[in-house]
């Protein structure tokens, strides 16, 4: 006997995607706490952390140029601004003049006087972190 019933196929409604924390990153404003600020001093730092600060969230390189004087002493930001980097909206061209412009006050992370800094502060610091930074320092100068 032939099987007269039809089977009705159920069908599922699909699902809703999983919902994902996503994370935004902001970068402090100017003057407020944790805010980067350039007054000449040390650029080749400044201008690492600037880079990794607008990577973090997601600033392109016109942003990178467009936004750094706020960050800056007042006679900086009037120099920034002036520099072709800037009106191009180049990063690289503009980090090239500020490196160019600031070398003379920029201060080398490791020198014979921060090591002798280092080692006239080792009394009383703590050992294993004393040892690290002797050695990273010591070894880089070394180079």
């Amino acid at each position: 006997m032939p099987n007269t019933s039809t089977s009705i196929e159920a069908t599922e409604a699909p699902k809703p995607p999983t919902p994902m924390t996503v994370y935004h990153f902001r970068m402090p404003r100017p003057g407020e706490a944790g805010a980067l600020y350039f007054d000449k001093a040390n650029v080749t730092e400044f201008l690492r952390r600037w880079e990794e600060e607008c990577e973090e969230v997601g600033y392109t390189d016109q942003q990178k140029c467009t936004k750094l004087p706020a960050y800056c002493a007042e006679d900086i930001r009037i120099a920034i601004k002036s520099m072709v980097g800037y009106e191009i909206k180049s990063w690289e061209t503009m980090a090239g003049e500020m490196r160019d412009l600031f070398r003379t006050y920029d201060r080398p992370l490791y020198t014979r006087e921060s090591l002798n800094e280092l080692v006239a502060k080792g009394q009383g610091a703590d050992l294993k972190l004393y040892v690290v930074t002797y050695a990273a320092m010591s070894n880089e100068l070394v180079k």
